[in-house]
């Protein structure tokens, strides 16, 4: 709301729907960035933990070790290690996602005191 605040009502439906198409693209651009660094995580502690791990799965695709199948054929002490790899890499993943919301909180401080005022006076005070 605080976005639009300052808008005369007939660009406040341009203005929402802008605002929704950015955030959008935002979230999908966040999924995407987020997600390849967390296969990157991923990956690397996977080659610290089991240095041999390359030579079974080359193409990096780690969809492969959530499957039941895939786990039942996996010798307990290395699946410690993939399981103790996967939530090292979601962890660091989610340290790195606090970076943009510091930056979040401290933007929405510079947006200052904008009072928001209900839509009906608005309009009066424009078409008396």
């Amino acid at each position: 709301m605080s976005s639009i605040h300052g808008l005369d009502m007939r660009q406040r439906g341009t203005a929402n729907s802008t605002n929704t198409f950015f955030r959008s693209i935002g979230m999908t651009l966040g999924v995407t960035i987020y997600g390849t660094i967390q296969n990157h995580l991923l990956m690397n502690e996977l080659e610290k933990a089991l240095p041999m791990m390359k030579q079974f799965n080359p193409s990096g695709d780690t969809r492969v070790l959530l499957s039941k199948e895939a786990r039942a054929h996996i010798p307990p002490e290395v699946l410690q290690k993939i399981i103790h790899a996967l939530a090292d890499s979601i962890a660091t993943m989610f340290a790195w996602a606090i970076i943009p919301v510091a930056i979040a909180v401290v933007l929405i401080f510079f947006m200052g005191p904008a009072r928001l005022t209900d839509q009906f006076s608005q309009s009066k005070k424009a078409h008396p």
